[in-house]
C-alpha cells in the first residue's frame, strides 16, 4: 500500500534548492529576449520577419507536444523529464553559441534550435506544477508560486541589462553564454534536490484523488477494500488492464479536457491567459526592433530599460499572498491586470531616449499583471485540481494559454515588415488590456472539500 505523500512547507531546505534552480533557468531565458533578437539582426543580417519567427519557435512547442505532455507527466512522473528537458535546453543553446562564434549558424538552424528549446520547455513547465503540489502544504502554495514568480521577475532585472552589456562589450553570442550556462547550473541543482523528493501517490486512482479526501485513514480504508491484489513492483500501471498504447494516450488526453472543460472558474483564466500571451508575443516580436530604430538606443540602454521594468514583478511577488488574503483573490486578480495591463497603453508613447519612462512604467505594470495573475491563478489550480490530474489539466489548459503565442509573434513580425514595428506594439497593447474582461465576476472556490467537479466519465 502506498503510503501518503508528505508535504512540506515552501521554506524548507528543498525549496529552497528548488527555487535556486528556478532562478538560474529563470536568468537564463530572460537574458534570450535581448540576446535573440539582435543575434538575429546582428551577425545574422536577417530581419524582422525572423525574429518573428524566432518568438513564434519560443512557444510552438505547445503546438507540438502539448496534448501529450501531461499524459507522460502523470505517468512517467516528474523528475526524469525536468532533468531532460533542463538537459536539452542547455545543449541546444550550447550548440547556439558555439555555431555563431564560429560563425556557422544560419537562421534556420537557430529556428530549429529554438524549437527543440520550446519542446524541451512545454514538459519542464507542465511538470512543474506537479512538483510543487506533490511537495508543498496547500496553504502555502500561493507564497511558493509568488517566490518563484519573484525569481522570474528578479531574472527579468538582471538578465536583459547583463545580456545588452555583453553584446556592447563582445557580442551577442556571448550573451547567449549566459543562457547556456543558466541552464547548467539549473540542471546541476535541480538534480540534486529532486534526489529526494517526494513523487505523486501512485496507489490512488483518479476518481479518488478527484474526491478530495485527504484524510489517510480513508484512503487506507478505501484501498483495502477495492484493490485485494498483491501490490506489484512496477506500479499500478502493471495492474490496470492494458489499453493500445494509442488509445490510452488519447483516453488520458481526453480526461484532462474533460476536466478543464467542466471548470467554468480555470476556463476563464485559461482564456484571459491566452489573450495576455498572444499580446506578450506580439510585443516581444517587435519591441527590440522598434528600438534600436530610434535615435540614442543601444543595446545596453535597452537592457536597462528593459530589465528596470522588472522590479513591478519584484514588488507583486512580494505582495500577492497578504493583498490577495485581504481583499480576496478573484479581485486583486482582476484590477492588478486591469491596472497592469492600462500601464502597457504607455509603450507605444516611447519615441525618443526621453520618453524611456513611458516604456519603463508600461512594461512595470505589465510585470505586475503577469506575477499576480500568475502566482495567484497558479496556486489556485494546484489547490484544486487533483493531483494524479494536474499533469494533464495543465498542459490542456497551457495548450490554450500558450498554443496562441506563435501566431501572435507571427503577427507582429508580419505587422512590423509591413507596417511598421509602432504598429505592432500599439496593436499588442490592446489586446493586453482585453485580457482582463475574462476575470470579472469568476466564482472563486474558498476550499476543495467536494466543491469542485469530480472527473467526467
Amino acid at each position: 500500500m502506498t503510503a501518503p505523500t508528505t508535504t512540506r512547507g515552501f521554506r524548507s531546505s528543498r525549496f529552497a534548492g528548488v527555487f535556486t534552480s528556478a532562478f538560474s533557468g529563470d536568468l537564463a531565458a530572460a537574458s534570450t529576449s535581448v540576446g535573440i533578437p539582435l543575434l538575429i539582426v546582428g551577425p545574422l543580417g536577417a530581419d524582422d520577419g525572423v525574429v518573428g519567427l524566432a518568438v513564434a519557435a519560443d512557444d510552438i512547442g505547445w503546438l507540438i507536444v502539448g496534448p501529450i505532455a501531461g499524459v507522460l507527466i502523470d505517468r512517467q512522473g516528474f523528475r526524469r523529464l525536468l532533468l531532460t528537458s533542463e538537459a536539452v535546453r542547455f545543449t541546444a543553446f550550447a550548440a547556439i553559441v558555439g555555431l555563431a562564434f564560429a560563425g556557422m549558424l544560419h537562421p534556420a538552424v537557430l529556428i530549429g534550435l529554438l524549437v527543440a528549446v520550446s519542446i524541451a520547455s512545454v514538459f519542464f513547465l507542465v511538470g512543474s506544477p506537479s512538483l510543487l503540489a506533490t511537495g508543498i502544504d496547500p496553504d502555502d502554495l500561493t507564497k511558493a508560486n509568488s517566490a518563484l514568480t519573484w525569481s522570474q521577475s528578479a531574472a527579468m532585472i538582471l538578465g536583459p541589462p547583463l545580456a545588452g552589456a555583453l553584446v556592447g562589450f563582445a557580442n551577442p553570442a556571448a550573451a547567449l553564454l549566459v543562457t547556456a550556462l543558466g541552464y547548467l547550473v539549473s540542471f546541476v541543482l535541480l538534480a540534486a534536490v529532486l534526489r529526494h523528493w517526494d513523487d505523486p501517490q501512485q496507489g490512488r486512482t483518479d476518481r479518488e484523488t478527484a474526491d478530495g479526501d485527504t484524510r489517510h485513514e480513508d484512503i487506507d480504508l478505501r484501498e483495502k477494500q477495492c484493490d485485494t491484489r498483491p501490490e506489484s513492483s512496477a506500479g499500478t500501471e502493471e495492474a490496470r488492464p492494458r489499453r493500445p498504447l494509442a488509445a490510452g494516450l488519447i483516453a488520458d488526453v481526453l480526461t484532462g479536457w474533460r476536466y478543464l472543460l467542466s471548470r467554468t472558474d480555470v476556463m476563464r483564466m485559461v482564456v484571459s491567459g491566452a489573450q495576455f500571451n498572444l499580446a506578450l508575443s506580439m510585443q516581444q516580436a517587435v519591441i527590440v526592433v522598434y528600438l534600436l530604430s530610434l535615435p540614442g538606443f543601444t543595446a545596453s540602454l535597452i537592457g536597462v530599460a528593459l530589465g528596470a521594468a522588472g522590479f513591478g514583478g519584484v514588488c507583486a511577488a512580494m505582495t500577492a499572498d497578504p493583498i490577495a488574503r485581504r481583499f480576496g483573490e478573484g479581485r486583486v486578480v482582476f484590477w492588478c491586470v486591469l491596472g497592469g495591463t492600462g500601464l502597457g497603453l504607455l509603450i507605444p508613447l516611447t519615441t525618443s531616449v526621453p520618453g524611456i519612462v513611458f516604456l519603463v512604467l508600461g512594461y512595470f505594470g505589465l510585470s505586475v499583471a503577469t506575477v499576480v495573475f500568475s502566482a495567484i491563478t497558479g496556486a489556485y489550480r494546484q489547490r484544486t485540481i487533483p493531483v494524479a490530474l494536474l499533469g494533464r489539466v495543465t498542459a490542456a489548459s497551457r495548450l490554450v494559454s500558450w498554443g496562441i503565442a506563435p501566431f501572435g509573434a507571427l503577427g507582429g513580425g508580419a505587422i512590423a515588415a509591413s507596417a511598421g514595428p509602432w504598429w505592432g506594439l500599439a496593436a499588442s497593447a490592446l489586446i493586453f488590456v482585453g485580457s482582463a474582461g475574462w476575470l470579472w465576476g469568476i466564482k472563486w472556490q474558498i476550499s476543495d472539500s467536494g466543491a469542485y467537479p469530480e472527473i467526467p466519465d
